[in-house]
């Protein structure tokens, strides 16, 4: 079974401004469902993914070492031995050419260490807790991929076990809004006190431990639909 990798458009990554036309964005914890709406379209409008089937052997691009940019070992989760070493040897090339003239830079990310993060669109670095302390409210976060199963395409056996990605399309998008109308006008009534359990928080204290645990059960009412 061939490797899969799944890159996002790199325009995606460039980001969004947290206002239009001096109204401000939601997508974080407690904005209006009208916000986080308009917002969520803003982030679609230009959402791509591509899916790279297979690798190259890095040698062949004298690619001898990760470049400093790239996660390093003590940063990622444990893996064995040998997946440690093939994933030295093998990878993705360099740079992708897509149908469109359009290269993506797979050795450039956004995450240039923990905590940290590299604006996509002036190149400045920064850190994650107080660039988003600064906004007074949590980060503002928008679904980028759905990890989908197809059970007829797996008892056909397809590859992959009938698993594949999805960028959300206009249906999936039209759920998340419906889902955020119903939170905000339910979650103070025959909703309040559902909550997340505090262990899931990954939100900032001084945000509020009440919005956050909203805010997570918002997210868990979306996959259960």
């Amino acid at each position: 079974m061939p490797t899969l990798y799944l890159l996002i458009n790199q325009k995606w990554l460039t980001g969004a401004p947290g206002d239009e036309n001096g109204i401000k964005l939601g997508g974080y914890a407690g904005a209006e469902a009208k916000s986080t709406i308009h917002w969520n379209d803003l982030r679609n409008s230009n959402l791509n993914l591509i899916e790279v089937r297979g690798r190259i052997r890095l040698a062949d691009e004298e690619i001898d070492e990760p470049d400093e940019d790239e996660t390093t070992d003590a940063d990622e989760p444990n893996e064995g031995d040998e997946e440690k070493k093939d994933r030295k040897k093998y990878g993705l090339p360099r740079e992708i050419i897509l149908r469109d003239g359009a290269v993506i830079e797979t050795k450039k990310g956004t995450v240039p260490r923990r905590a940290h993060f590299t604006c996509a669109s002036c190149g400045r670095e920064g850190n994650t807790l107080e660039s988003v302390r600064f906004t007074g409210h949590t980060a503002p976060v928008a679904a980028y991929a759905l990890q989908c199963h197809c059970a007829q395409c797996e008892i056909e056996s397809y590859a992959y076990g009938g698993r594949y990605f999805k960028y959300p399309d206009s249906y999936d998008i039209h759920r998340i809004k419906a889902t955020e109308t119903e939170w905000e006008n339910r979650s103070e009534v025959d909703f309040d006190g559902i909550l997340a359990p505090t262990g899931m928080l990954g939100c900032l204290h001084d945000a509020g431990q009440r919005r956050c645990q909203r805010r997570l059960g918002l997210h868990s009412l979306v996959e259960d639909v």
